[in-house]
């Protein structure tokens, strides 16, 4: 029953996509969420494109420029960061790092 849940969520989440106007975060915030539940119900490592989807998400920091602001995000975007370097993505954990430090520069009146 989880296996077919993990499946209709991916399935699920793209249809949900289509029909509304999310945030690009949001709708990789979803997919990440999906990708996680198939390799769990799998018993498998979670794939290579789970750690690209995860590197996407943390780095559409712009977007906060119409929210409240990194601040709020910094947490989850330096956990993201460490998860990306600890499965080996050191490169895409060091991004995410440069513009969480790019951006809080360029935010400061």
């Amino acid at each position: 029953m989880r296996a077919i849940a993990a499946i209709a969520c991916i399935d699920g989440f793209q249809a949900y996509a289509r029909l509304t106007r999310l945030a690009p975060a949001t709708l990789h915030r979803l997919g990440l969420e999906c990708m996680r539940e198939r390799a769990k119900v799998a018993g498998q490592p979670l794939p290579d494109d789970y750690w690209r989807t995860l590197h996407a998400w943390a780095t559409t920091i712009e977007e906060s420029h119409y929210k409240p602001g990194v601040t709020e995000i910094r947490t989850s975007l330096l956990d993201a960061a460490d998860a990306l370097e600890k499965a080996g993505h050191s490169p895409w954990g060091s991004d995410i790092r440069q513009q969480i430090s790019t951006f809080e520069t360029s935010s400061k009146p």
